[in-house]
């Protein structure tokens, strides 16, 4: 049996209940917050929730060596989670073993500097935005002598769990540890794309988007700059801010606006799903400037619809879908280049990126994968 532990800040709960319960792995869900309530428990899931500190949270930590579990995921290891986490750790849960599921924003938590994965420019934005970030470096290092804090914490897992190998190594070259895998992911195709999308594809419109929310790891700045003067007449770049860091995404709308003029085109109010699937559906081209791993869900829905992505070659996300064969392309090339070339994907190329996400991304696969990496926890 395994426990499922969730932030209550996490919109993924749905995913993961859907993914764990189709590969057929013995499981158990709780969710965790500061909150006296749920934020996405729906009616009929069979999900437990607790209040961090109240007494239930208590007996439910103190119940845990009782409940038989072999292992308890930690579904990201961010504010609430970590909390849970280092609870748990306090009380030596003996004879359990424990994974993460790399969300991939703990790195930077995990980091000295929090400005490891901006470019030059950005960094420097970081800054400027609020001087007090330059003592945040002296804050951190007092936090790394306490015994539980997000680096010793990720230190502790037995399992670092992803679908990437290549996130997994590349996070374990950050934190200077090996530990062993664990494969899963949220998104199985049939139900994260959904019959409304199966069988669309983008149009073959004058858009072009950049980055995926109003946060300083999207590097906005690098790749406005990148494509002044050099976008063809007529495109639009569209930029999701709608959701993340306000101030940023303010000085983004600003920034944009005046180095692009009327060619770009913020977006500062969230959408529901169907209006943001329709909007991917007219950008052919997206630009995704992130030094980590991020934005996957963007990036594998806009690969489906046939979207033209460009990542950052050292970033495993490049390199694993490289490997498997995708059609992906060079954001770093993008920026040595002279001239922006924007031609949508042939449709062979389109139809190669789905054959190959069906092949390791259908329902029948990933549940096959899970189950399997799973097994000997059931």
């Amino acid at each position: 049996m395994v426990l499922h532990v969730f932030n209550n800040e996490s919109a993924f709960l749905d995913l993961g209940i859907t993914s764990y319960t189709n590969a057929k792995i013995a499981s158990h869900f709780a969710v965790f917050g500061k909150e006296e309530s749920p934020k996405f428990l729906n009616d009929g899931q069979d999900v437990e929730y607790h209040q961090i500190g109240s007494d239930s949270y208590q007996q439910f930590l103190s119940a845990v060596e009782s409940k038989g579990y072999k292992l308890i995921i930690f579904h990201g290891l961010l504010a609430n989670n970590i909390q849970v986490a280092t609870d748990l750790l306090k009380l030596g849960i003996q004879g359990i073993k424990t994974g993460w599921i790399i969300y991939g924003a703990e790195i930077p938590n995990a980091k000295l500097k929090i400005d490891h994965f901006h470019g030059p420019k950005t960094r420097k934005l970081y800054y400027r935005l609020k001087p007090i970030r330059y003592i945040l470096p002296i804050v951190k290092a007092f936090e790394f002598l306490r015994k539980y804090n997000t680096k010793s914490i990720i230190k502790k897992m037995d399992y670092f769990v992803h679908f990437m190998p290549e996130e997994i190594e590349w996070v374990e070259g950050q934190m200077s540890v090996k530990k062993q895998h664990l494969w899963s992911i949220y998104i199985m195709l049939e139900d994260y794309i959904g019959p409304e999308l199966y069988d669309r594809s983008v149009s073959n419109q004058k858009n072009i988007m950049i980055g995926n929310s109003s946060s300083f790891t999207s590097n906005h700045v690098e790749l406005i700059d990148a494509l002044k003067g050099r976008i063809p007449s007529g495109f639009k770049v569209h930029v999701p801010l709608n959701y993340g860091n306000k101030g940023y995404g303010s000085y983004i709308k600003n920034y944009g606006t005046t180095q692009l003029g009327s060619q770009f085109v913020p977006m500062m109010d969230r959408l529901p799903r169907d209006e943001y699937n329709e909007f991917l559906l007219s950008c052919p081209f997206v630009f995704m400037n992130h030094f980590r791993q991020q934005a996957l869900g963007n990036i594998l829905t806009a690969l489906w619809m046939g979207a033209k992505i460009y990542l950052n070659e050292d970033i495993s996300t490049y390199v694993y879908l490289k490997r498997l064969g995708f059609h992906i392309f060079s954001i770093t090339k993008f920026f040595e280049s002279e001239k922006l070339e924007l031609e949508i994907l042939g449709k062979a190329e389109v139809e190669h990126n789905r054959e190959l996400m069906m092949q390791h991304f259908s329902r029948e696969s990933v549940s096959a994968k899970m189950h399997e990496s799973f097994k000997q926890f059931s």
